[in-house]
């Protein structure tokens, strides 16, 4: 039984040892990739070094002037806007004036074609009075001169002719 078990704890040294070799083969391996990368990465770093601050230095003056036109939009716009909210204020109140002196002159229309209208009536009403009274009296006088001229003629008035006569007068 001593010899199984020498033989059995042999093969676990053996084992043992050739997993102790794999692992420093697999950390070998790793510590060549490791070292690989480093260099990679160190240049790189050297590649980013050189090149980096004057990208930044660009970067920075771009930023810069950037910010700067920024601010000088910011500012006209803001300038700007209150120049149109001045415009808008002159054009509103410009268009209210205008409006009022509108009415005010629609007012002043509407009175003067009242005062027009009636003045062409108050005139109808003149010369109906000097053309028409004429008229009439003139019919009047026709009449009674044609009533007048029948009484001679017939020496009598007659009742018909007086019933024409007071309907022509009606009229």
């Amino acid at each position: 039984m001593n010899h199984d078990l020498l033989t059995i704890l042999t093969v676990f040294v053996v084992i043992t040892g050739l997993a102790a070799l794999a692992a420093a083969i697999l950390l070998a391996v790793m510590a060549r990739r490791f070292f690989q990368l480093s260099q990679r990465a160190d240049g790189l770093l050297s590649v980013l070094e050189t090149r980096l601050p004057p990208l930044l230095g660009e970067a920075q003056a771009v930023l810069s002037e950037t910010r700067a036109r920024v601010r000088q939009i910011g500012e006209h716009l803001t300038v700007f806007s209150q120049l149109a909210r001045k415009q808008a204020e002159r054009a509103d109140d410009l268009l209210a004036d205008i409006a009022d002196r509108v009415k005010l002159q629609v007012i002043r229309l509407d009175d003067l074609v009242g005062d027009v209208m009636t003045r062409v009536e108050q005139t109808l009403d003149s010369l109906q009075n000097l053309l028409l009274r004429p008229l009439k009296d003139f019919g009047a006088l026709v009449n009674g001169f044609r009533t007048g001229l029948d009484f001679f003629v017939r020496r009598r008035s007659s009742p018909p002719a007086k019933t024409q006569q007071d309907e022509e007068m009606f009229i």
